[in-house]
């Protein structure tokens, strides 16, 4: 079984949103010219800001997908460790809630 194609679209949409905030922060801001008004600089800094909360939400979407699928569980658990996502982040809630939707509510405490 394959995961759902939603969490496949989220996951392929994750590493394009980091690669904007790459992509900026090198062209805005690291070969900003070093005559550029604090303002400016200000300005591009927020918009680099907002590109990373963007590329923050994006991975977060991923996690937040309800896995309904052994399938869905692996491509989403098998993501979140590619990305690093455990490291000061707690998704257990979240992966129990899966594991139980899974198991149809059959688990037991």
């Amino acid at each position: 079984m394959s995961p759902d194609p939603r969490l496949i679209a989220l996951i392929n949409a994750a590493p394009w949103a980091r690669a904007a905030v790459e992509r900026h922060e090198h062209e805005a801001i690291d070969m900003a010219p070093v005559d550029i008004s604090p303002a400016e600089r200000h300005q591009r800094v927020q918009d680099n800001n907002a590109l990373n909360d963007a590329a923050a939400e994006a991975l977060d979407r991923v996690a937040l997908f309800p896995a309904a699928t052994v399938a869905d569980l692996h491509a989403k658990l098998s993501f979140m460790v590619e990305h690093d996502m455990g490291d000061g982040r707690d998704w257990l809630t979240e992966l129990l809630v899966d594991a139980e939707r899974i198991a149809g509510g059959g688990v037991q405490s």
